[in-house]
Order: C-alpha cells, then structure tokens, then sequence
C-alpha cells in the first residue's frame, strides 16, 4: 500500500486483487471531495491519481463521477437542438442513438479515454463502415466533449478522447474545415465542430 500525507492520495490493493486509489480534488460544485480510481495495478493507480491532481493543481474542477456518456449525450442533444440546423441535428442524433451509445454509452463521462474511442473506432472499421461514415459518427462526440469542457464537467485532457484516428478523405476534411465557424458559437451556448483529425 501506498500512502501519501495530508490526504494527497494513496493506492491500494482490494482483496478480489484489483488496485483501488483515491485523492482530494476541487469538483465543479466547489466542494473537496475523495475521488477513488481503479486499475489492473499500483503502477496504473498511481498514474491516475497524479492525472486528478495535476487537474487539481490548475485548477480544473473534478466532474460528476456517476455521469455516463448516454445520460450527458442526451442531455447534450436537447440543448443543441436550438443552435444546429434541423438535418444536422438529426444527423448527430442518429449517430448517438444508433453508434455512439452502443459503443460507449455505458462509460462515465469523466473516464472516458483515448482507448475506448481508438477500440470504438475499430470495432466500426470492422463492421465495414467506411472512413467518411465513421468521421460522420464520430462528429457530436467530438463537439458534445467540448461543450462538456466549456461546462467544466471534463478536463481539457479528457478532451482528447473525441479525437478520432481515422481522418477520411481529404474532401471530408476540407468540408470540416469550413464548419469550425460553428465553434465560434457563445460560451454560453452549444460549441460546434465535425470530426477532428487523428491522435
């Protein structure tokens, strides 16, 4: 077991063998709370805790740990369906409902890694899905994550998890291009974009 003073965080092993850590980080309600995380080993835990307090440290506020990627995509959508044009917004909800939720909805919204969007990724590549379709997905995750960021219920790093490593024909890409006028959008309001380039 490893420990540190003054509640900076601490790892240790569970007896069905996992290894569990916690630390105390500022969340978005302002409060300090004990914030536990999980891994195959100490070495992994460890790692975790220092990513929490590095976030701490800058002062990016800990998001809602029980909010899945399902709950705040749902709640995303019906917010954007003020700013987004009608087609668009069908487009994003049909991706959401049809691909995204299956393949990830089950995560927590603040766990949601690089990783499992790479293996989501795959799994549509294997499915046959072309490259310009699974650009077209992958678009409302990038922009509801960075809407998420605005709201302080992700961390800029977890943000990094919308980045898709496929990056489709290079016309796809001009036309992405031209949309990012979208993310111009208030800071109030629902930021915009389509698909990002790869990791």
């Amino acid at each position: 077991m490893s420990r540190n003073s003054n509640g900076e965080g601490s790892a240790w092993q569970r007896k069905d063998g996992r290894w569990s850590g916690a630390a105390y980080v500022r969340t978005h309600t302002g409060k300090v709370e004990r914030r536990y995380v999980y891994g195959k080993d100490e070495k992994d835990v460890l790692r975790k805790i220092a990513k929490l307090q590095e976030a701490n440290e800058q002062a990016v506020p800990a998001g809602p740990t029980r909010l899945t990627v399902v709950a705040y995509l749902t709640e995303w959508l019906d917010q954007a369906k003020h700013h987004l044009r009608p087609h668009t917004w069908a487009g994003y909800e049909a991706n959401v409902r049809l691909h995204l939720v299956p393949l990830i909805g089950h995560h927590q919204l603040t766990s949601l890694s690089v990783r499992d969007v790479r293996l989501m990724v795959e799994k549509l590549r294997k499915a046959g899905v072309s490259p310009r379709m699974i650009q077209w997905i992958h678009s409302p995750l990038r922009v509801a994550l960075q809407h998420a960021v605005r709201e302080e219920l992700v961390t800029r790093t977890s943000r990094a998890a919308s980045r898709s490593s496929n990056r489709g024909p290079a016309r796809h890409r001009r036309r992405s291009a031209r949309t990012r006028r979208v993310a111009s959008w208030p800071r109030s309001g629902i930021t915009g974009s389509t698909p990002c380039g790869s990791c």
